[in-house]
């Protein structure tokens, strides 16, 4: 399976694959400053359904200057060089030239296991906007929406808007449990979905691998879950339509003791990082 990593200020990265496989890449380095230097990480945390990653591309925004790839052992490293659409400068120097386009290929990395794939470059001074990372986003003060059912309340719930014919979306979220009772988030649906599913990102044996929660995922009293890409997740599966940023993707959570709560998931772009929110705990066993 190919993986491909497209970008164009100012929308931050895209991930682009045949089906799942966007889903599953993510980039490791959170935050940027405009005309300073920023390390990206494309890491690679499993395949889909039996199917290794063969091929990863990035694709550079405009404004990204002086990238330079790592060399990974195994696989072979294409850079593509390309015209920048203006003059920018870099240590006092001009530059109009870039890499354009990164490519591993020929190494196929099993289903099972996860890496990373580095590259180092600067933000060129001025530039602004969603920068280049799945989780690195310029968020507003816009306060998140919020929902209670009980001692439980939820904060935050968003998705990614998804490419054309991908069957798959995830969903993140916070869910703190306020008293003095655990709980079980047990799943759920969502309108667009023809499957809901708890997923988690986890290192196994040294290794990286998804897991599902098929019997649900218990909330102690005073714990926040939180549900974030590369970690935590929900999986909705079988979209029935594309999702597309700014939609509203209305969902039902059903909890063991506190039953059920109407929620909506609100559509970030392709590739966006999660909205500023609290801080929490992420699930472990």
């Amino acid at each position: 399976m190919n993986r491909f990593i497209f970008a164009a200020l100012p929308a931050a990265f895209i991930f682009s694959a045949p089906q799942l496989a966007f889903a599953h890449a993510t980039l490791e380095t959170a935050t940027a400053k405009s005309g300073g230097p920023w390390k990206g990480s494309a890491r690679i945390g499993h395949g889909c359904e039996g199917t290794a990653t063969t091929t990863l591309r990035v694709t550079m925004p405009e404004g990204m200057i002086g990238v330079h790839p790592m060399p990974k052992a195994g696989w072979k490293l294409e850079v593509v060089n390309g015209p920048d659409a203006k003059a920018y400068e870099l240590n006092a120097k001009p530059v109009s030239e870039e890499p354009k386009a990164l490519v591993w290929s020929g190494a196929p990395l099993p289903d099972a296991s996860y890496d990373g794939f580095a590259f180092g470059g600067s933000i060129a001074k001025g530039v602004t906007g969603a920068l280049p990372a799945p989780v690195l986003t310029v968020t507003d003060d816009t306060p998140a929406p919020a929902y209670s059912l009980g001692a439980l309340s939820v904060s935050a719930p968003w998705t990614r808007a998804t490419p054309k014919g991908a069957d798959v979306a995830g969903g993140y979220m916070s869910i703190t449990n306020s008293g003095k009772e655990a709980d079980r988030l047990l799943g759920g649906s969502a309108s667009i979905a023809g499957r809901f599913e708890l997923h988690e990102m986890a290192t196994v044996d040294g290794v990286m691998k998804m897991r599902e929660f098929a019997a649900g995922i218990e909330i102690r009293p005073g714990e926040t879950l939180v549900f974030k890409p590369g970690g935590l997740h929900i999986m909705l599966m079988g979209l029935k339509k594309q999702v597309k940023e700014g939609d509203r993707i209305e969902a039902v959570l059903k909890f063991e003791k506190a039953g059920t709560l109407d929620i909506a998931f609100t559509a970030a772009a392709i590739g966006a990082g999660a909205p500023a929110a609290g801080q929490g705990h992420d699930h472990a066993h």
